[in-house]
Parts: structure tokens; C-alpha cells; sequence
């Protein structure tokens, strides 16, 4: 049986909360979201939609900007975005329950309404349009939505229509997928289609949604798989997944990077390396895992035509949680590879995660160290969250190559 599901999202959001506590319109006013702090190439996280019709990109540099009169750069508020989104999700919940919400990010999320349209006794155009006129009137914030009767079809319907006109709502039924759908052409606009793909079915003479819907599926999964079964059912309009259905990865990781404001040699990495391993460490301890692999990405400065860097990992013989003994095998990897060039980006990985029931315990290493080691960075984690990790922190963070500090006061290497 066909579902009834919206896909919402919120217009320019960064964007639209600055216009919103400065009590400006997003129609008629010329703001970007970037941090000038940076320099020119920092990256514009959102404009508004006024300038989006003077041809302005939503993501792009700061010296790509045309010279526009009153032009008003904003600095990133993320801890504000962050509240703003939960107050939107929260008047949504209002509406349907939690296992019938799907957050995809902070400014975008599908519901399904299917078991509510008898409970309302409502449209589902009509329930959106309540859903939306609530989030203007409390926030005054404004919302686009696509219905439709599965997922992919809702996300297509407001990508690439509901976003575009007001009321910034719209329905798509199956009569669609011939007269909307098919009449495509620039497949990578469609949610779900990358560049990638794009660039191979362009190869193989599909150029639109129609004939990739009549494409050959034997032909298909040939070239792409599963991948191949799953691009033909979508371009026919079919997608079998269920919003209530949550996904849980079966493979855990946690990861950690930067890419740093100027060149640093080798020996300065090393306070970063230490910083990074704690930060995975701490999210170890939170999640109760322990890391069974470890990799590490170096990238040199763009300056450097030798050679753009390194990954490697190793996998341990014990899992664990240690900061220290964590930091000693990844110090060591990095010794191994590193070269003397100015280094300008770090990632770190904590792999193959498993949860901490079971502790196997070697005759190599000294457990009662072990204990007391964990619970003192796990003390230092709870005093850091208490009052702040730039009131509490280890020593290395005062020298002039830690970014801890900087970053202890950032959410996604953004300010606060």
C-alpha cells in the first residue's frame, strides 16, 4: 500500500536564522553566513534566497562573492542553528510520533503521515500546511515540503519543485512519474544520483530519468550492481524503504580532522596527534567501545608537487580504550611515514569498533596502570564537560601549535 510521506525542509537556514534576530526578510536582504575571521577562501556556509536570484551560490568561497551594496556577512552561530532546529523538529513531534520522524540533518527531515490522516481528519496538504504555518508563527522560519508516497519520491517532489515557488509545497502522485519524474535531464539533480554515477550512465547513453527507467536492468546491475537494481527502481519511482525501519551501521568508526590555518612541520603535529587521540578517546569512553584499528591521513601543503600525503593503519592485537597506549601506536605510524614537509591537513580514525563487555587482558601490559590511566582521562573528560574544556586541559594545549583551545569553542569546526 502506497505511504503518505513529507519530506520538509527549512529554507536557507543558517541564513534565515541570522535574518530572523535581526529581524530582516530573507527576500529582500543580502546575507551570507561566513566566518571573516578566515580570511577570503573561508567557505560561505548559506545566503539567502535574495541572493540566490542574483545567482549567488548557496556553498562558496568568500572571494567568489560579486560586490553587492549592503551585503551583510554574518558569523557563524552553530549552538544557535543547533537550538533553532531542535525547537522545529520538536513543533513536528507535535504532530506525528518519534519513530514516524526521520532527521537527515539539521535543516532537513521526512515524516511519515500515513497513520495520521484519519486521526487529523485532514489532507496531508492541509496537515503540512499546519505544520508549516506553526514553525513560521514560533520561529518565523519558512519551511519547504514534498508529498509523496514514498521516500525518494517526497525528497525529488521537494528538491525539485517545492523548493522553488510558494507556498513552497506540493504533491506528487504516481501520475507524476511520467509527466515530473521522467522529464528530467540533468540526472545528477536527482537525490541519490552522484557526479559519479552521472558520468557512467551519460557513458552508457542514459541521459534521463526516462532512459534510465526503460534501461535494460540486466544491463544495469552489469555495470553497477546492486547499485544498478536500486538507480532503475527510483527512476521508475519505487523505493521499499520505510522511515520506521531505522538504520543502524553495522560497521562503527569515529573520526577526527582538521585542516590547519597554516603550514606546520612535522615535530609540531605531534600536539595535534595527542589532542585528536584524546577527542576519539573521549568518544570511546561516552559510547562504551573499544577501537580494534587505527588510521591515520596526512596531506601535505598544496605546495608540495611530490607527493600529497600518506594513509595508513594497523590493527591491534587489543582492542582498547587507552589514550596513552592509543597515542603511542599512532605517534609510532606517524614517525614511520611522515616527511619533512609542511604538513596542512590531519585525520585520525578509530576503526572496527566493539562494544567494552569484555576486557582480554595480555601479559604484555600492566592492568592496574591500565585502570588508572582510564579513569583518569575519563575524570578529566567529566570535569571538561562540567565547566568547560577550556578551563580544564592538559598542558601541551598552551603551546602555540594546539588548536584545542580554538576548537573546544567551535561545533563542526565552526564558532559556537
Amino acid at each position: 500500500m502506497d505511504r503518505v510521506i513529507a519530506a520538509l525542509d527549512l529554507k536557507s537556514f543558517y541564513a534565515s536564522v541570522e535574518c530572523v534576530e535581526r529581524g530582516l526578510d530573507i527576500f529582500k536582504t543580502p546575507l551570507v553566513v561566513c566566518d571573516t575571521t578566515r580570511g577570503m577562501s573561508t567557505i560561505c556556509l548559506s545566503c539567502t534566497p535574495y541572493l540566490k536570484s542574483l545567482g549567488v551560490k548557496s556553498v562558496c568561497r568568500r572571494r567568489d562573492l560579486p560586490y553587492i551594496k549592503g551585503l551583510i556577512l554574518a558569523k557563524p552561530r552553530m549552538a544557535l542553528y543547533m537550538k533553532r532546529s531542535c525547537e522545529v523538529f520538536s513543533i513536528i513531534l507535535d504532530y506525528v510520533a518519534e519513530e514516524d520522524l526521520h532527521i537527515y540533518s539539521i535543516d532537513e527531515c521526512f515524516f511519515d503521515l500515513t497513520p495520521y490522516l484519519m486521526l487529523y481528519n485532514k489532507s496531508p496538504i492541509e496537515i503540512v500546511k499546519e505544520i508549516q504555518n506553526k514553525i513560521y508563527e514560533k520561529l518565523k522560519l519558512v519551511t519547504t515540503c514534498g508529498i509523496s508516497y514514498n521516500v525518494f519520491m517526497a525528497k525529488v517532489c521537494l528538491d525539485l519543485e517545492a523548493k522553488k515557488n510558494p507556498p513552497y509545497r506540493c504533491v506528487w502522485t504516481r501520475d507524476d512519474v511520467k509527466t515530473k519524474l521522467w522529464k528530467i535531464k540533468d540526472l545528477s539533480s536527482v537525490w541519490g544520483i552522484s557526479t559519479g554515477y552521472k558520468s557512467r550512465l551519460d557513458q552508457m547513453g542514459i541521459n534521463t530519468m526516462e532512459d534510465l527507467a526503460k534501461a535494460d536492468i540486466n544491463y544495469l546491475k552489469l555495470n553497477f550492481g546492486q547499485v544498478g537494481l536500486t538507480l532503475h527502481d527510483m527512476a521508475n519511482g519505487e523505493d521499499y524503504s520505510l522511515i520506521q525501519n531505522k538504520y543502524i551501521p553495522m560497521a562503527k568508526s569515529f573520526s577526527n580532522g582538521q585542516t590547519l590555518y597554516r603550514d606546520y612541520n612535522y615535530k609540531e603535529c605531534k600536539t595535534l596527534i595527542f589532542e585528536m587521540v584524546n577527542n576519539l578517546c573521549e568518544r570511546l569512553h561516552k559510547a562504551n567501545y573499544l577501537t580494534s584499528c587505527v588510521s591515520i591521513c596526512v596531506m601535505y601543503s598544496l605546495r608540495i608537487k611530490e607527493t600529497h600525503g600518506f594513509v595508513k593503519q594497523q590493527k591491534l592485537i587489543n582492542p582498547t580504550d587507552i589514550n596513552e597506549r592509543i597515542f603511542e601506536i599512532v605517534y609510532k605510524i606517524y614517525q614511520e611515514n611522515v616527511r619533512d614537509f609542511p604538513i596542512r591537513r590531519l585525520y585520525l580514525s578509530f576503526n572496527n569498533l566493539i562494544k567494552r563487555n569484555k576486557i582480554q587482558l595480555s601479559l604484555f601490559t600492566n592492568e592496574e596502570e591500565d585502570i588508572k590511566s582510564r579513569n583518569a582521562s575519563i575524570t578529566l573528560e567529566y570535569l571538561q564537560e562540567k565547566y568547560g574544556k577550556d578551563k580544564i586541559f592538559y598542558a601541551e594545549s598552551l603551546l602555540d601549535e594546539s588548536t584545542f583551545i580554538e576548537r573546544s569553542k567551535q561545533i563542526g569546526g565552526h564558532n559556537k
